[in-house]
């Protein structure tokens, strides 16, 4: 198609909507424009194709013979093009809703969880992206995420979830008395950032001691079958503390990294929504570990 020889889209969506409306006025309100432009617009239309496409019929505006040709052509294209739009917009919405996440937050959070979202919402499909990359919303097809950080992120709503703070884990009824330095520590092999923060802290200082698991569920069933401590969380594991399965050992004093649920500041879809009411519903009222 040579686009060179096609007048302005907006001319012929104006010529439309008047062959459509018989009025330059209804015209210039379906499109919400002013009747000056729409007039504009026919104008430059007839002047580019050098014959006349409208004329004065009673209050309104008739077609000539080459006008309604036009005409006929405009509404089978746009036509088209609207039952196009609409069948991506259905498919849209009837495909089931994509998370992006972290693989640590699906497997030790929400996973577990997701049976009692589906017995509420049985209708609503789920896709889950376990990854630890910020991934771009429209050019994945992202409808919702839950991230680590902040909650600073251009374009996007975020509304804060729950802590991400650091926790050094064990079993309520493992020994106290053993400096941590001495413990045998559990690392989930991404856990880039939980392993950084225990070498900083002064906490993982012997190599030979830790044992790493390729996911964050066979470190977390080691950590509770009681064969060392790891770093986790809070917001991932505060059910545990809470009922007293699992002791906190030392924390992160600092609160300002969280996780967030994140979906597009414009045209979410009602599903996200919902996914994102029953993701904070979810969360208990976050306290502090008992010291």
């Amino acid at each position: 198609m040579d686009w060179r020889h096609i007048p302005s889209i907006f001319a012929l969506r104006a010529f439309d909507a008047v062959a459509r409306q018989g009025s330059l006025t209804r015209a210039a309100a379906g499109l919400n424009v002013t009747h000056a432009a729409i007039s504009q617009h026919i104008r430059k239309l007839e002047e580019e194709l050098n014959l006349p496409l409208t004329h004065r019929k009673g209050r309104g505006i008739g077609l000539t013979r080459e006008g309604r040709a036009l005409a006929d052509a405009l509404q089978e294209g746009f036509d088209t093009i609207a039952a196009g739009v609409e069948a991506i917009h259905r498919e849209r919405e009837d495909r089931p809703l994509h998370i992006s996440l972290t693989q640590t937050f699906a497997e030790g959070w929400l996973i577990p969880r997701l049976g009692r979202f589906w017995a509420a919402h049985p209708d609503i499909g789920l896709t889950l992206s376990p990854t630890p990359e910020v991934v771009d919303f429209a050019r994945e097809g992202v409808d919702l995420a839950i991230r680590y950080g902040f909650g600073d992120w251009p374009g996007l709503r975020a509304r804060r979830l729950t802590s991400a703070r650091f926790q050094v884990l064990s079993v309520a009824d493992a020994p106290k008395d053993i400096p941590l330095p001495e413990r045998v520590w559990l690392i989930e092999t991404l856990g880039v950032e939980q392993r950084r923060w225990a070498e900083d802290q002064g906490f993982m200082l012997n190599s030979s001691r830790v044992r790493e698991f390729q996911s964050f569920p066979l470190a977390y069933a080691a950590l509770r079958a009681g064969v060392g401590v790891m770093v986790g969380q809070a917001g991932v594991v505060q059910p545990e503390v809470l009922s007293g399965e699992l002791d906190v050992l030392e924390e992160d004093t600092s609160d300002d990294l969280a996780y967030h649920v994140v979906i597009p500041e414009r045209g979410p879809r009602t599903e996200a929504e919902v996914f994102a009411k029953w993701l904070i519903d979810e969360i208990p009222v976050e306290v502090s570990s008992p010291d």
